[in-house]
């Protein structure tokens, strides 16, 4: 099945490209997902990976609604779904 993700902040940034399209296995979950992304990029995005998944901060949308980090392991991808992968955002007005 075909999963779309788009890239924002400096994922965009160290990867040259705004978006991609994946070919995963039709019982793929979330966390696979993260785990695909980290074999294939992990080396351009070390700072985002602690271990085998996310670091703390990061965060996951699926289809435009966040996903408790909690639920990543058992909740399955469909075709046609756009993961994103959220960078923690920092500044603001002090």
């Amino acid at each position: 099945m075909r999963i779309s993700t788009k890239y924002f902040a400096f994922i965009r940034e160290r990867l040259g490209r705004g978006s991609e399209v994946f070919e995963m296995d039709e019982s793929s979950t979330v966390e696979d997902f993260i785990q695909l992304v980290r074999q294939l990029y992990g080396d351009k995005l070390k700072e985002a990976f602690e271990g085998s998944s996310l670091r703390p901060g990061y965060a996951l949308a699926v289809n435009g609604e966040t996903l408790d980090r909690l639920l990543w392991k058992t909740t399955p991808l469909k075709e046609g779904d756009v993961v994103v992968i959220l960078p923690p955002i920092a500044g603001g007005i002090t």
